[in-house]
């Protein structure tokens, strides 16, 4: 019988040491640190937190760069709901806050994690056979011997890319397979699922691979279509976005069919036998249907997300920073970064094309009917209805006298209240690369015959473009049985209806109606009565897309107006996989992901989207609508980045109120005047000085200045050149320092920048591994990259190494024992400016020299002037892009405020001005600009400045936005404003 333990007093804490040997070493090697009551209770704290004291039992996991709570929960818990439990076990790691994840860190896992681990790898092994990789194995060999075939090589690569390796690494590049690694095959069957037969309006839409299609170049008369299943409206869940293989055939690359969150085997897009495209491998997180042609959504939804940003930044609080969106849209934001930059000068281009036209031809009152766009490398070209004469700046082709060309930035076309040709949206890529979009009013109705997969992306494209081209905001558009992903991206313009609801045309064939009567009326196309709103109304455009399963006697009926009436009805119908006989112009899309379009004489590599890419593009628009701010998070606790936030602010649990005691808690606040004082002259509030102005003690002031001895040696360094730095507070720009060799990245200086950049912003250092997964090459390429960036930055002449040492050889690297790229001396002016915050706000009134310090080093808008498809990493961590602008608009928000209290108007005015410099679109410095101007006695300019650049400020060509709530208190208050006084 064995004896039971008395050691603690506490049944269960004794029970435990009694029935586990471990438990009472575990006591025991605590008595050596703490007294033995608390030592011996140490196991049934740990029962109580892990659930075992059996080590074998203990779960850990090591943090990986971009992961989550969420996604460790996914992984080892079997759902990312869990995630609470992780954060419980870790809570004195974590201090309560889930987003922010360190690279390195070994959280505890609950004791069922290896349970429910093993399930789930149970559960894939049952779905699919296990191959460990040997030496000379390639995806495509595997696919070819245990699949037949060697284009499925994707379907080992989304299954298996979510498997711990043996080395402790996951397939994220399939052109990267190493001996010992452990794949998933599925079975033959599941690699080739086949479409349903037969349309099935209301269930969820399949887009899964079909047996090898018919050749493209058969004619269009091949068996009749299937017509689309219809997809479900997207619920509000999370749910995985995949982030590559879209219906757009991007290339064959490997990287093509990556996926967010988790694998998405039900998504099974299809990766054509021979590729239609000749492209660089797309990144593992790229959308590929906004890749190619589809760079013109890409640009609008960029267009679209800025201006929701804006909307954000300006309905934030001091202190205060907008959403992140969640890890799951990351890729989505990714691409819309890269792609729509890269598309943006394209986009501007159309627009401006499309402006010129309109008033160009013989006839300046009646727009020239367009029919197709091409977009050329420095030029567009119009393809016109039929043969005209278009004005300077446009020149003939001589080969057609329907084609005009134009240079892109030949003229600057004022905007008109209302676009000519709302319904030109992009279709596809030729051969040689050239953009196509197609006028959809002018062509009336428009049959997608073919496969009803590509046919289905094909129309959400359309529909995702209609929400967001410029020059397509007054088109309504209906989406019936066809595209309901389509409908978050602009739910006041677009509309989803269900097959067998009653009256989905009505609204429909009502707005074709009435364009008919006006043209007749005013006897003009739709283009040309629109374009001048003619009779005083607004004239609609409308977009109908249409299940191709729908019959019904309203369809024939809006058919009928679109046919009889050509150019003068103001309505486009597209009938998705529409059924034989085809009931308009017949467009088809192939099982190669081509869409033809004979009457143009084109066959081009299709545009589209898959459910879950319309999807993703739709949850970043409405997380941007999210007008609710959040806390600035730290950016490392390391050296002075442990006193503050992202954005250089002392952090809230090292502060107290503004009305703190100075006797009682020696310190100060850089704002000492009474709060009621400062009101009266500052467009201000009480929260916005405890936020900005808070108490400081003593002994903090002291931590924060022993903390960064070095900070006076950098500014006198940064102002003398003499080191190389790095502007971002800007326009993007690097030095080297005096031992630099500017020669070495001559023309590539755009790249090297950013990969500076990227080092800057990872003080800690990264691995190679780290940097290749930033930037999408090639470890050997990226140390060739780095090689050449260290010679541009040169040698510090005082200590006599390089400012990016070698990897091993870096403070880092030596650290850990392996090569971490890490710099050393290279000054950063976002790393001073919020060194000198953090310094000034920590030393009261005498501090404000810093605080205008630091908005000296400001430039410009943080982080203009991003390379071409680059910087999509700034997404990946703390957004210190975002943290920036606040941190600016901050600052010089505190030192206006102590300018205007202290009568010191000039230095009030230049502040203000260089926070609209870095943050225009923000209500702080222009309600901080109509103070001053009612402080140097203007209060007419001051009631200006708040009537039309405040209360009536719409930066969309729209109605004006409700005010946010900070912004509506002030303009209603304004102490400033009815005193007209400087205290």
């Amino acid at each position: 019988m064995t004896q039971t333990l008395h050691l603690v007093g506490e049944p269960e804490a004794d029970r435990i040491l009694t029935e586990h040997p471990f438990a009472l070493l575990t006591g025991m090697l605590l008595d050596q640190q703490v007294p033995m009551e608390v030592a011996f209770d140490g196991p049934r704290k740990i029962v109580e937190r892990l659930g075992s004291i059996d080590p074998e039992r203990i779960v850990t996991h090591t943090v990986k760069r971009g992961e989550t709570l969420w996604s460790i929960a996914e992984n080892h818990l079997g759902s990312g709901n869990r995630y609470p439990e992780i954060l419980k076990l870790n809570n004195d790691l974590l201090r309560g806050k889930p987003k922010f994840l360190r690279p390195g860190w070994v959280l505890t896992l609950p004791a069922a994690a290896q349970a429910d681990a093993g399930q789930a790898t149970a559960k894939s092994d049952r779905a699919h056979s296990r191959y460990t990789v040997v030496k000379g194995d390639t995806l495509s060999e595997i696919a070819q011997q245990h699949l037949d075939d060697a284009e499925a090589w994707p379907r080992i690569f989304e299954a298996s890319r979510g498997i711990p390796q043996p080395d402790g690494r996951r397939l994220t590049d399939p052109d990267l397979i190493l001996p010992g690694w452990h794949l998933l095959i599925p079975s033959a069957a599941e690699a080739t699922p086949e479409l349903p037969t037969s349309p099935e309006p209301e269930r969820v839409e399949t887009t899964s691979a079909t047996s090898p299609p018919p050749d493209a170049s058969a004619p269009p008369a091949t068996p009749a279509p299937t017509p689309v299943a219809e997809t479900s409206p997207a619920t509000g869940g999370a749910v995985p976005i995949p982030v590559a293989p879209s219906s757009a055939p991007a290339a064959p690359s490997p990287s093509a069919s990556a996926t967010v969150a988790s694998d998405v085997s039900n998504d099974n897009n299809r990766v054509s036998e021979a590729s239609d495209r000749d492209a660089e491998a797309l990144a593992p997180w790229v959308l590929a249907g906004l890749t190619g042609a589809g760079g013109v959504l890409a640009a609008g939804l960029l267009a679209a997300l800025r201006q929701r940003r804006r909307a954000q930044f300006r309905a934030r609080r001091p202190g205060r920073t907008i959403q992140a969106p969640p890890p799951e849209l990351v890729p989505v934001e990714k691409t819309v970064m890269t792609e729509g930059q890269a598309a943006t000068p394209s986009l501007l281009a159309i627009d401006q094309a499309l402006r010129l036209l309109a008033v160009s031809g013989e006839d300046r009152v009646a727009p020239p009917q367009l029919l197709a766009v091409q977009l050329l490398p420095g030029e567009v070209a119009v393809q016109l209805v039929e043969p005209i004469t278009l004005a300077h700046p446009w020149r003939p082709d001589p080969a057609d006298g329907r084609r005009w060309l134009l240079a892109a930035g030949s003229h600057e076309q004022a905007a008109t209240a209302r676009s000519a040709y709302p319904q030109l949206v992009s279709v596809g890529l030729d051969d040689d690369g050239a953009t196509w979009l197609v006028n959809l009013e002018q062509l009336g109705t428009i049959s997608l015959t073919g496969d009803p997969t590509y046919a289905a992306d094909f129309a959400r494209y359309l529909a995702a473009e209609i929400a967001v081209n410029p020059w397509a905001r007054q088109v309504q558009l209906d989406c019936i049985g066809i595209a309901p992903e389509a409908v978050p991206i602009d739910p006041a313009r677009i509309r989803h209806h269900r097959l067998e609801d009653p009256v989905p045309l009505d609204a429909a064939i009502a707005a074709a109606a009435a364009t008919i009567d006006k043209c007749a009326t005013h006897d003009v196309t739709a283009a040309a009565g629109r374009a001048d709103d003619l009779g005083g109304g607004v004239w609609e455009s409308w977009l109908v897309l249409v299940n191709g399963a729908l019959s019904s006697s309203p369809l024939d009926r809006l058919l009928a107006l679109v046919e009889d009436h050509p150019a003068r009805n103001g309505t486009a119908v597209v009938m998705v996989a529409d059924t034989e006989p085809v009931r308009g112009l017949g467009v088809r899309l192939t099982g190669q992901g081509r869409v033809l379009i004979p009457s143009l004489g084109l066959d081009l590599i299709a545009n589209g989207l898959t459910p879950a890419e319309a999807e993703g593009c739709a949850r970043l628009l409405a997380h941007a609508e999210l007008l609710s701010d959040v806390e600035i998070p730290p950016d490392g606790d390391d050296g002075w980045r442990e006193y503050c936030d992202a954005a250089g602010a002392i952090r809230d649990e090292l502060v107290l109120p503004r009305q703190t005691d100075p006797v009682s808690e020696p310190g100060a606040t850089v704002i000492p005047a009474p709060d009621a004082e400062v009101l009266d002259v500052a467009a201000t509030t009480a929260d916005d000085l405890q936020q900005l102005a808070p108490h400081v003690p003593d002994k903090v002031r002291a931590a924060v200045e022993r903390s960064d001895p070095d900070l006076d040696a950098d500014l006198a360094a940064w102002a003398a050149g003499t080191r190389p730095h790095l502007r971002l507070l800007g326009p993007i720009q690097a030095r080297t320092g005096t031992t630099g060799t500017p020669t070495v990245v001559a023309k590539r200086k755009a790249f090297y920048t950013e990969l500076l950049a990227f080092l800057v912003l990872h003080p800690q250092g990264v691995s190679i591994d780290q940097v290749v997964d930033a930037f999408g090459t090639d470890a050997t390429q990226m140390r060739v990259h780095l090689s050449k960036l260290r010679s541009w930055l040169g040698v510090d002449p005082i200590t006599g190494g390089n400012y990016l040492p070698d990897a091993t050889k870096s403070p880092a690297g030596i650290a850990r024992g392996m090569g971490v790229y890490q710099l050393v001396g290279v000054l950063a002016d976002i790393d001073l400016f919020r060194r000198l915050r953090s310094r000034g706000q920590a030393r009261g009134p005498e501090g404000l020299s810093d605080l205008q310090a630091a908005l000296g080093l400001v430039t410009g808008e943080p982080f203009t002037g991003q390379r071409g498809r680059g910087w999509a990493w700034l997404a990946d961590g703390v957004r210190i892009d975002q943290h920036m602008v606040c941190a600016v608009v901050d600052v010089a928000h505190t030192v206006t405020i102590a300018a205007l209290h202290t009568g010191d108007l000039a230095l009030a005015r230049r502040t203000t001005e260089t926070a609209l410099v870095a943050a225009p679109y923000e209500d702080t410095p222009r309600l901080d600009l109509a103070a001053v101007l009612a402080a140097e006695g203007d209060r007419q300019a001051a009631e200006r400045m708040l009537q039309e650049d405040v209360s009536n400020r719409a930066d969309d060509g729209d109605a004006p936005d409700d005010l946010p709530e900070r912004t509506a208190e002030l303009v209603a208050s304004a102490l400033w404003l009815k005193k007209g006084r400087v205290a």
